[in-house]
C-alpha cells in the first residue's frame, strides 16, 4: 500500500482502522509509531481508553527494526538519521501518551508485566485520596503513605522503579 499509494493513503486508511477498532469492545491494540502522529487517532484513542507510550533509545530501536526489511520510510541512505528525526519530531506528541513505560531489550512477557504494572498503579493512584493538606496525624496511621503501601505485597515487588516511552508502539488498553 505504502509503495503503491503513498503514505498518505496509508495513513488514512490506518486511522479509519483504527477508529472501528476502538469501538470493538475491550482489547490491547498495539499501533505503530506513525498511528498515535495523527491528531485524530490520539484523541479517539484517549476518548475510548488509555495509550502507553513504549519508550526506546535509539540503539533499542535500530536492532529493532534494521530486523525486517518493511519499513518503508527506513529505506533511505542513512535509516539511523531517519530515526534520529523521528525521534525528535515524535516524542513530544507520543509524549502526550496517558503512561509511558521504558522498552528494552527484554522477553515480550517482562514489558507486558510493566505495562500492567503501570496500568495498575494509575488505577490504584485514582482510588487513593491524598492525605489531608495539614499532612497526615497520628490518628491517620492506617492510611497509606504511598502508592505502593497501598498495593498488595505480590504487585510491590513487580513495580518497575522508573516509568518512561517507544516511538514504534501506541498501546491503547480498553475495558
Amino acid at each position: 500500500i505504502f509503495a503503491d499509494h503513498g503514505e498518505p493513503f496509508f495513513r488514512n486508511g490506518e486511522r479509519r482502522v483504527i477508529a472501528r477498532l476502538l469501538q470493538s469492545g475491550p482489547q490491547v491494540l498495539a499501533t505503530g509509531g506513525g498511528a498515535f502522529m495523527n491528531a485524530e487517532t490520539r484523541v479517539n484513542i484517549r476518548a475510548a481508553g488509555i495509550s502507553v507510550w513504549l519508550k526506546a533509545d535509539l540503539p533499542v530501536l535500530m536492532r529493532r527494526v534494521m530486523k525486517r526489511e518493511n519499513r518503508p520510510l527506513l529505506k533511505a541512505a542513512d535509516p539511523e538519521a531517519v530515526m534520529r528525526n523521528f525521534i525528535t519530531v515524535r516524542y513530544p506528541i507520543y509524549a502526550e501518551a496517558d503512561l509511558t513505560v521504558q522498552s528494552r531489550d527484554v522477553p515480550h512477557d517482562v514489558m507486558a508485566g510493566e505495562v500492567i504494572d503501570a496500568l495498575y498503579m494509575r488505577a490504584a493512584a485514582s482510588l487513593i485520596k491524598p492525605p489531608p493538606a495539614a499532612g497526615l496525624g497520628p490518628e491517620d496511621k492506617s492510611r497509606p503513605r504511598t502508592l505502593r503501601a497501598a498495593m498488595p505485597m505480590s504487585r510491590r515487588a513487580r513495580l518497575p522503579s522508573t516509568l518512561a516511552v517507544d516511538p514504534t508502539r501506541s498501546i491503547s488498553a480498553r475495558g
